[in-house]
């Protein structure tokens, strides 16, 4: 029994210690500026199309459309 716990166990100890010996991530850059025009044109088609779908009501969506209108670009 002692023998089938020990087998198991040197099986397990490379899947259990790779994470910590392997080598760190490089180093992730930066996310380039996003195209300020095209994520307001998204924003103000996902709340159209919540609008349409129901899942908002007229004022919270008009209000909502206020508030991206009124970015600057």
């Amino acid at each position: 029994m002692i023998l089938v716990a020990t087998a198991v166990l040197l099986v397990a100890l490379p899947f259990l210690l790779w994470p910590l010996l392997r080598p760190a991530a490089a180093e992730v850059s930066p996310a380039p500026p996003a195209d300020t025009a095209g994520d307001l044109l998204r924003q103000l088609e996902e709340v159209q199309l919540d609008l349409a779908s129901g899942r908002l009501d007229p004022a919270e969506a008009g209000r909502r459309l206020a508030e991206l209108r009124s970015q600057p670009v």
